[in-house]
Order: structure tokens, then sequence, then C-alpha cells
């Protein structure tokens, strides 16, 4: 599957700034992936449910979010969550 990160509304560059302000972080709080319905289907996850990426540079824990958007064979997650999500070795 081919990973790609970006931006949301609520935490633009790392979150430094975004992720302080109760308001916004509260609008979205947690990690979250974004993958296609039916490629959660074939990796047995239930959307809400957790899921973990893994690239040649880390890999972290999320919730899953079915997003009919996202083109199948993909997973888009924003890149403002830092290494507290981390999944130790």
């Amino acid at each position: 599957m081919i990973f790609i990160t970006g931006r949301q509304l609520e935490h633009w560059h790392t979150g430094s700034m975004t992720r302080h302000s109760a308001t916004q972080n509260s609008i979205e709080p947690d990690p979250v992936v974004s993958v296609h319905p039916l490629d959660l289907e074939k990796l047995g996850v239930e959307p809400g449910g957790s899921i973990t990426v893994e690239s040649r540079c880390d890999k972290l824990s999320a919730y899953a979010r079915a997003e009919l958007d996202i083109q199948q064979g993909t997973v888009f997650m924003v890149f403002c969550y830092q290494a507290r999500h981390r999944i130790s070795e």
C-alpha cells in the first residue's frame, strides 16, 4: 500500500501550536489513518478500530477511518501526531 502524509485543517504544519489549543485539539485529538472501506475489509479492521502503519522509518498505531475519497491501495495520515503515538519495539 502507498502511505501518504499531509496536513489537515485543525492541525496545520506540525501541530506545534494547534495541538496546544484545547478547542482545536478537541476536534481531532487522536491520530487517524484514512483508508478506503474495501481495504479496511481486506485487512479485517473495523472503522474506529486500531490499525498499525509501518514504513521504512517507523511504525505507529492509530484509529482507522473509512474514507470513500481515499483511493484503494493508499492510506493517508496527517503528520502532526508526535512520537507519543509510536509503538515501542
